[in-house]
């Protein structure tokens, strides 16, 4: 988890955003690879090829999104859309993995949670253990879905499909645990945000562009953008 000591808190205590420095992200360092991605807000166009992308990439039912783009109003007097990419963390203390009754749901050793279909008994005990929303399910005869970074892909040495698709270049891919990765200068760089990080789960997936004085809460249940047609 990360270090209490290492987030620094934008506001007082509760579900208020949390700036992960990037000493506190290379913290979990350790032999081999562990994916993750940084969001960067000021990029993203809010044109949903992520979630079109994913989608046919993942031969996924109409209705059913790994990833979602949502909106979020900012500003005062002169409000403003920021489009908001939501997707599974990947965290590090998953909520999801010690739920499930046949361990169907677990973390691999490059860091992504996996779900092994072939042990899922659609209980659904995962999607409702996930504070980010991330799994979704289409009815009870279904098994959940989650983004788990296209690992086939991954494994074809592929960059995942939101990530190739995103036409602002706003999703940036990579090892967290290799310091030169384009994603690890990038939190390097930047202030990057980890959500709901009073939840201690770690999340792999950053964001940059939010605006600090925010209640991650609000993020989370915010409505996902309909299909600009």
């Amino acid at each position: 988890m990360f270090n209490r000591r290492q987030l620094l808190k934008t506001m007082g205590a509760g579900a208020v955003l949390s700036f992960v420095p990037y000493s506190a992200i290379a913290s979990h360092a350790q032999s081999g690879t562990r994916w993750g991605m940084v969001i960067d807000l000021r990029r993203c166009t809010g044109c949903q090829s992520c979630e079109v992308s994913c989608a046919i990439e993942n031969n996924l039912d109409e209705g059913i999104n790994r990833n979602k783009v949502k909106r979020l109003s900012v500003g005062n007097k002169d409000k403003k859309s920021l489009m908001v990419p939501m997707q599974c963390g990947q965290c590090e203390q998953p909520t999801c993995v010690p739920v499930c009754p046949v361990d169907a749901t677990y973390k691999a050793d490059n860091g992504i949670v996996v779900v092994d279909y072939d042990k899922c008994i659609k209980c659904g005990r995962c999607v409702k253990a996930c504070a980010y929303d991330a799994r979704s399910m289409k009815g009870r005869k279904s098994a959940p879905e989650k983004c788990n970074f296209c690992y086939q892909r991954l494994e074809a040495g592929l960059l995942p499909a939101c990530v190739e698709s995103c036409i602002g270049s706003s999703r940036v891919f990579g090892d967290l645990n290799n310091p030169t990765s384009n994603v690890s200068k990038l939190l390097k760089q930047n202030k990057a945000f980890a959500l709901l990080a009073e939840e201690k789960t770690s999340p792999n997936v950053f964001y940059i562009g939010l605006p600090e004085k925010l209640n991650n809460k609000k993020i989370i249940k915010l409505d996902e953008v309909e299909w600009q047609r």
